[in-house]
């Protein structure tokens, strides 16, 4: 029996005159499950969490009504919403996960990457041998150092402000992510050779810049962002195949476009899908 998995990331449900629950609702339909890969509400910022959890209850009663399981993956402005760090499909060929454990700063364009990447590895340093070089380690530490990273970055700060504004205030960071840009797919090919050397495909968001790249037989995939730059993708996992298609708004919904931008095919083996929780 076919199953489809739809894969989207950072809605940053909760932020005003963004996505919202009813306005992602024509994306899921026709599929088996939604995964929401990181970033998927505000609810680390004061000033938003209220109208982020509304969003989140309005997301979970729509997906439930229309009977499409919704799994959501923890990022870096969601860090604890859930445990669920990553996923793998066809027998973890396939590895499905935030972005924000690519590179040791979490997020190298803020000001504080220099103590993140020390906090890094002073957490795996302090992790125990036996776990230290796991997948599970890896993005458990990335997912402490990413809330102390937000707290920082985001909530002391600043304002919480996002997109233009936040650009505006902090213009620093502009060369700062176009470098991470760069830097992903061979951030990405490192991290697979070091944490999941099985994996042939690796699906992410966290850097809001959609794109498919082939690095050392491997494809990258980044399904982009609902928020600025505002050009959200979306991925659609059937058995051993994985289907990269733009997302349109058209009277105020997002639509699947139906065109596949990449068609990749795996040989056939046992399709097998497993939640990974951080601890």
């Amino acid at each position: 029996m076919t199953r489809t998995t739809l894969i989207i990331s950072d809605t940053h449900l909760g932020r005003p005159r963004k996505a919202t629950a009813g306005a992602l609702r024509p994306l899921w339909q026709g599929v088996d499950e939604m995964v929401i890969n990181g970033d998927a509400a505000e609810v680390q910022i004061p000033r938003l969490r209220a109208s982020a959890v509304r969003e989140l209850d309005q997301l979970n009663e729509l997906t439930r009504r229309d009977g499409v399981r919704l799994t959501l993956i923890s990022g870096n402005h969601d860090a604890y919403l859930t445990d669920t760090r990553y996923l793998e499909f066809a027998g973890g060929r396939i590895l499905v996960m935030h972005g924000d454990a690519l590179h040791p700063a979490v997020a190298p364009w803020t000001r504080s990457a220099k103590a993140m990447r020390k906090l890094t590895a002073r957490a795996l340093a302090d992790a125990d041998p036996a776990e230290r070089d796991t997948l599970r380690t890896r993005l458990a530490v990335a997912q402490h150092v990413g809330h102390s990273e937000f707290l920082e970055e985001y909530v002391l700060s600043s304002r919480g402000e996002g997109g233009i504004m936040h650009a505006i205030r902090r213009p620093w960071e502009v060369p700062r992510v176009l470098r991470y840009w760069r830097q992903e797919p061979a951030l990405a090919e490192r991290f697979l050779d070091q944490y999941a050397p099985q994996a042939e495909v690796l699906i992410v968001g966290h850097s809001h810049r959609p794109g498919v790249w082939q690095r050392g037989g491997r494809t990258l995939i980044n399904t982009g962002a609902f928020t600025f730059p505002g050009r959200p993708w979306c991925a659609i996992i059937e058995n051993n195949t994985v289907r990269v298609e733009r997302i349109v708004k058209a009277a105020g919904r997002y639509e699947r476009s139906h065109k596949p931008i990449v068609m990749l095919t795996l040989q056939a083996s046992e399709q097998a899908r497993q939640h990974r929780p951080a601890a």
